[in-house]
């Protein structure tokens, strides 16, 4: 799973169980250093997948300041949150940013695609619902493989983060579920 928010995260949940990997980091596609031009040449500056395919990535392409120190996390996330509303409501060149960011990330899917072969790629998180970005990411991964199983999720994190705790817990344990019979 690719959740696309403020920043790029993941995770990767093989056999029923999280990968968390070494210091937690497994799956953090943000980090991946990819160009913007999708191509890797002594001439492109690689940056973080962050840097390009990120809510932050947009909210720069728009002007505004994400990494402002005047303003909290808080403010940061709420900023976002308008972003995406306004994309919803079709204002006037939201969209083409959204696009671009999503066909970036669409084409770091198609190599975690290539790389791993999982059973199934979800895109969740608030970047997911504007339809721009779903679009961007969807025509630049399934462009060379119409067979990629792409999902995009309308789960919001919290949701996905309760699944996925219920999960953990229920799939790891050995519950005394014979006191349930009465």
């Amino acid at each position: 799973m690719v959740n696309a928010s403020l920043r790029l995260g993941g995770s990767l949940l093989l056999d029923n169980h999280i990968r968390r990997g070494r210091d937690f980091s497994a799956a953090l596609v943000g980090d991946l250093r990819v160009s913007e031009s999708g191509t890797v040449s002594s001439s492109d500056e690689l940056k973080t997948l962050d840097e390009l395919a990120g809510g932050r990535a947009v909210m720069r392409a728009l002007g505004l300041d994400p990494e402002s120190p005047e303003l909290s996390s808080k403010e940061v996330a709420q900023q976002l949150v308008e972003v995406v509303a306004r994309a919803g409501r079709g204002e006037a060149g939201i969209n083409t940013h959204f696009l671009h960011a999503g066909q970036i990330l669409g084409r770091m899917i198609d190599v975690i695609w290539r790389l791993l072969r999982p059973e199934t790629i979800i895109l969740a998180g608030p970047l997911a619902g504007v339809e721009a970005y779903s679009v961007g990411v969807r025509k630049s991964c399934l462009e060379s493989d119409s067979s990629l199983p792409l999902r995009i999720s309308s789960m919001s994190s919290q949701e996905a983060a309760r699944l996925l705790a219920l999960n953990e817990f229920i799939a790891t344990r050995n519950l005394p579920l014979e006191a349930l019979a009465g």
